[in-house]
């Protein structure tokens, strides 16, 4: 980083999600499937700008909940906004390639040894898949359904992935870590 600039929240997810580009087995790949995914990945990020601009969101302050459902609502309204999501996070047996996604990688092809410890959003489940598909690149293009007392975000495959709150944490922890 420069001194004296200051990334923006979407930079800041960008650059944590390159992080994972670069310290994973994403990287042993090849540099035209390492591509792919990066595009991918840029085409949600590009999609949550977007939505975060139209709603008047500057990125200098963590989002709430409510942020996070109007984001959301904002994506899923638009046509254009929504294929972005869905293409940059994929989805699972894709019926085009296009739909194939960056989570795809994620999924199949890095560590799966490495597990979260202690309390949190991926307690105990695949440390690295699952924070690209939980924290960087998230579900927000897929929709939200009140279950069980509270809103849970829904994945790719219509169940249930988390609980919205946190959900929005851990955007929250991708937008605004310093790299």
């Amino acid at each position: 980083m420069l001194a004296g600039t200051a990334l923006t929240a979407i930079q800041h997810l960008e650059a944590n999600a390159e992080a994972v580009f670069e310290n994973t087995k994403i990287a042993t790949l090849s540099d035209a499937i390492q591509a792919r995914d990066r595009e991918d990945a840029q085409r949600e990020f590009d999609a949550i700008a977007a939505a975060m601009t139209r709603l008047g969101m500057d990125g200098t302050r963590p989002l709430t909940v409510q942020d996070y459902l109007a984001i959301g609502r904002t994506i899923k309204s638009d046509a254009t906004l929504q294929e972005l999501g869905i293409q940059g996070h994929g989805l699972n047996s894709p019926p085009l390639a296009r739909y194939s996604g960056s989570t795809n990688d994620f999924q199949n092809g890095v560590d799966s040894t490495t597990l979260f410890i202690g309390a949190g959003l991926d307690s105990n489940e695949n440390a690295l898949r699952n924070f690209f598909d939980d924290v960087i690149v998230s579900h927000l293009p897929y929709p939200v359904v009140a279950q069980d007392g509270h809103l849970e975000q829904l994945n790719q495959n219509a169940n249930s992935e988390d609980v919205v709150k946190l959900s929005v944490g851990a955007l929250n922890d991708a937008m605004f870590w310093k790299v």
